[in-house]
């Protein structure tokens, strides 16, 4: 045997002893197991090799050979059996799906092809492509895989093939499979943009990693005062760029920007922002912690008459709430019907005996808090005795 194919043999064979008398020609006989008839010749001549084509794949085939000279013709050689090699496996039907998609994962089948090619099947390549690359392949004797690690919300196209003895098989036709969208992943690096005012603060942040393999709807901002507890959802901001991380992402695409406003002065909060998608909500970004420029103290509350005599009244009051500028003092101010107001008293408590007011008159009462820097206006709050 000098060369076995799918569907042929070629045989070379030497000469015998001519005994004295040059050999005139060969007789190869040929013999298929299945036919049923035996030896049959295939070749006569002069030259001392043969290809038989035609033949069936991976089949065995009996072979003798006799020489002729003028003297008569030989008796057969003993006979030997050559095979022909397996063809390429069938092209397999598409794969399919074993059960539900997940965001991240594809449990892919398939079957093996109806012709094996004459041998026995022993792998198969699974490949599976998202246009994107870096999409797994599988290869090995399994009719199943487990593709791992998918992005969501994508487009998978996927074909396998059946390999054996007698090589890699035809692909089959492209399947696509869908994985589900998913919440996106958190916006990123949530930060201040320029210094927060005593009532406002302005924050920027980046788009999540990913979208989910849905396009990112709006993103909601929340704030709540250092160490309290719910959050306070204060506003929701739609991105003017649609962010679906599918295809090449736009260059550079600017940060999302929100003003925060009606915030106290001088008081710790913490920001926190959310992103949407068709889904749902993504969990929050890392938290930004703030503290708001100082302010004025907030007026004095609650200020009352505790008793009065014809010449005296006491007066109490809830001390002022402070906005980052510790109130240093309160100046009371009194002043009679029609008069000019005078300061009475100048301290840090909260309450104070008026004394040397005169019988049955009508009296202003007014409270002023005052705070670092000087340039802070006076608060007051005034009140009728």
């Amino acid at each position: 045997l000098t060369q076995a194919g799918v569907h042929h043999l070629a045989l070379e064979w030497a000469a015998p002893t001519d005994n004295g008398s040059p050999i005139t020609a060969f007789c190869l006989e040929m013999e298929d197991p299945d036919s049923g008839y035996g030896f049959r010749p295939v070749y006569q001549g002069e030259e001392p090799y043969c290809t038989c084509s035609s033949l069936q794949r991976a089949t065995g085939y009996n072979f003798r050979l006799s020489a002729t000279n003028d003297r008569g013709t030989s008796s057969f050689s003993h006979p030997i059996t050559h095979r022909t090699l397996p063809d390429v496996p069938g092209q397999p039907p598409g794969p399919t799906l074993k059960d539900r998609p997940h965001c991240t994962v594809l449990n892919i089948t398939w079957r093996a092809p109806e012709d094996d090619g004459g041998s026995e099947i022993h792998s198969f390549l699974l490949q599976l492509d998202d246009e994107q690359g870096g999409a797994p392949t599988y290869q090995g004797p399994d009719t199943c895989y487990l593709a791992e690690g998918l992005s969501p919300g994508r487009t998978y196209q996927c074909r396998v093939c059946a390999c054996s003895e007698g090589g890699q098989g035809a692909w089959s036709s492209l399947s696509r499979f869908q994985t589900p969208p998913t919440i996106p992943h958190p916006p990123r690096a949530l930060r201040l943009l320029g210094r927060p005012t005593q009532t406002s603060v302005t924050v920027e942040w980046d788009r999540p990693e990913t979208s989910g393999g849905a396009a990112i709807t709006s993103y909601s901002l929340e704030v709540r005062r250092a160490n309290e507890g719910g959050w306070q959802a204060i506003g929701t901001v739609a991105d003017p760029h649609i962010f679906l991380d599918q295809g090449p992402a736009p260059l550079s695409p600017p940060a999302l920007v929100h003003t925060i406003e009606h915030l106290l002065p001088g008081e710790d909060y913490e920001l926190q922002v959310t992103c949407q998608n068709s889904v749902g909500t993504s969990r929050p970004s890392t938290p930004l912690s703030c503290t708001m420029a100082p302010g004025p103290p907030d007026p004095p509350t609650d200020l009352e008459v505790t008793y009065r005599t014809a010449s005296s009244a006491q007066l109490k009051w809830q001390p002022s709430v402070e906005r980052g500028c510790p109130a240093t003092s309160c100046m009371l101010e009194l002043s009679a019907a029609g008069a000019e107001r005078q300061v009475v008293y100048t301290d840090s408590t909260s309450s104070h005996v008026l004394r040397a007011l005169r019988p049955a008159t009508s009296y202003t009462v007014r409270l002023k808090v005052c705070a670092p820097p000087a340039a802070w206006p006076a608060l007051s709050v005034s009140s009728w005795l």
